[in-house]
């Protein structure tokens, strides 16, 4: 019924996709599902819908999907715009999602790191207000110093600071690789 492409009813068109199909197969499945829903009686959303099925249960690797573009180049003119149409709009649905979950993922990353810098300003603030309570104004530069200072170098920092009489230790301990303060 499929070879001689009077198979007419959209259920089947969908579940055709949903069969046990190699994984080799794939592709041809496919260009077949996609002939079929080409030359269907059916409006564009009933087509959308189905192809959409298809799509779902049938995902191509990049070769299978050159393969299935090679298929879809061969088809006559008609079907072919049917079902390239049918292509472009899950590759603009797919880039939409793609977007979505991608500014989902940097959301997250931007929060994390946000989170991550603000506990860094955080240290630092907390280590200047230490060190100007316990030795009075700090000397020029010394804000910059301690602003390219590492999270890890900041509580190094503040751990150490309990020991300091004097500014000057406070400068020998910035000036020492962070290694050699261990």
């Amino acid at each position: 019924m499929i070879a001689g492409g009077s198979l007419r009813n959209p259920a089947a068109m969908a579940l055709m996709a949903r069969m046990r199909v190699a994984l080799e197969d794939r592709w041809r499945v496919k260009a077949a599902c996609l002939r079929l829903l080409a030359g269907a009686p059916l409006s564009g959303a009933q087509r959308r819908l189905i192809g959409q099925c298809v799509d779902i249960y049938l995902p191509l690797n990049a070769r299978d999907e050159q393969a299935l573009a090679a298929e879809v180049a061969r088809l006559p003119g008609a079907a072919k715009e049917v079902v390239m149409e049918l292509i472009t709009s899950w590759e603009r649905k797919g880039r939409a999602e793609g977007l979505r979950e991608g500014r989902a993922e940097g959301l997250r990353e931007g929060r994390a790191e946000g989170l991550r810098e603000g506990l860094r300003e955080g240290q630092r603030l907390v280590v200047e207000r230490m060190l100007t309570r316990r030795f009075g104004t700090l000397p020029p530069g010394m804000r910059a110093r301690l602003a390219r200072l590492t999270e890890s170098e900041l509580t190094a920092l503040a751990d150490a600071l309990l020991d300091f009489t004097s500014l000057a230790e406070v400068e020998a301990w910035l000036a020492t690789p962070p290694a050699e303060q261990a």
